[in-house]
């Protein structure tokens, strides 16, 4: 595991490798992410007045989710060891991925499935990532939305 010390150059090589990237805007049309995604929805729940859950599973039982609010898209996806594993769950998060951050994308994935946290990072475009990081069994990330 990470110490403290790690995590922290991790998130500051992160922050300074994609803080002058220029990224694609997050689509205007929300609906574009979710065409994106070829997994079957099991289920939508209202978890609030501004959030709206889609949950999409595999055959091997990994999950991905996409939180839609007006303000911000949140993206989480489980698998059974290991972030880069061949799933179609974890295919499907890098598709989403790269729909809402454009070509920069793998620079994200690949800092916070090699152990890297982010909490948060402005682009230049105004695009904002919030909470981006793995666990043992989980990764996720938040995209703001600009009104």
């Amino acid at each position: 595991m990470y110490n403290k010390m790690t995590k922290i150059a991790l998130a500051f090589t992160l922050l300074s490798s994609l803080s002058g990237f220029a990224v694609a805007q997050v689509p205007k049309d929300i609906d574009q992410v979710l065409k994106k995604i070829t997994l079957p929805l099991q289920k939508t729940e209202k978890e609030s007045e501004i959030v709206t859950n889609y949950h999409y599973q595999d055959k091997a039982k990994n999950s991905l989710v996409i939180g839609l609010a007006s303000d911000f898209i949140d993206v989480s996806w489980t698998f059974k060891q290991s972030p880069d594993e061949k799933s179609e769950v974890v295919t499907q998060a890098q598709t989403v991925t790269q729909t809402l951050l454009g070509e920069e994308w793998n620079s994200l994935y690949r800092a916070i499935t090699d152990g890297g946290t982010l909490d948060y990072l402005s682009q230049d475009d105004g695009t904002v990532i919030t909470d981006a990081g793995c666990s043992d069994t989980q990764c996720g990330y938040q995209v703001k939305l600009s009104k």
